[in-house]
């Protein structure tokens, strides 16, 4: 086997698309979706991770732009694999443990009307029937893991945990 250059080796390796969100819940212990403007289905808080920015940073930095919130995750609740589909790339979502919110926090809530048009807070199985598939699945395991340790791990849609 040639042995290459760093800089020829690491161009040469897969790049994958990274996506971080938040499970964030009220008091009653429903969970946070938003509407945005440019899908046609529900997410939860968050986004695609830009260049130099972990996931973590990713999913504070969209909360405060799009919810004008300020969120502490205490852990990571879930990740996926998701391999190149269409015109998708490979891609790892992670969804981080947002807390419980007050309603002081929520009545804080500003929405960037350039990307949402609105909010709710919805018992899980509701929340997932406004979520695409994908996601739902996904979310629901990290709302299985509040309360136990460790995260969940997923691929393709499939828990291996």
């Amino acid at each position: 086997m040639e042995l290459l250059p760093d800089d020829v080796y690491y161009s040469r390796l897969n790049t994958v698309n990274l996506a971080s969100g938040a499970l964030i819940r009220n008091r009653a212990g429903e969970v946070l979706v938003v509407n945005p403007t440019y899908r046609d289905h529900w997410l939860i808080p968050g986004g695609c991770v830009d260049k130099d920015e972990s996931p973590a940073e990713t999913c504070m930095r969209e909360i405060k732009e799009e919810l004008g919130l300020d969120v502490a995750f205490s852990r990571l609740l879930s990740i996926e694999y998701l391999a190149r589909r269409d015109y998708k790339p490979e891609a790892v979502h992670f969804i981080f443990d947002g807390g419980i919110i007050g309603e002081e926090q929520i009545a804080e809530i500003s929405l960037c009307e350039k990307e949402l048009s609105e909010f709710r807070f919805l018992p899980v199985e509701q929340a997932c029937e406004l979520l695409n598939s994908s996601l739902a699945v996904r979310f629901r395991a990290a709302f299985e893991q509040v309360n136990q340790s460790g995260p969940a791990y997923l691929e393709r849609g499939s828990r291996l945990d």
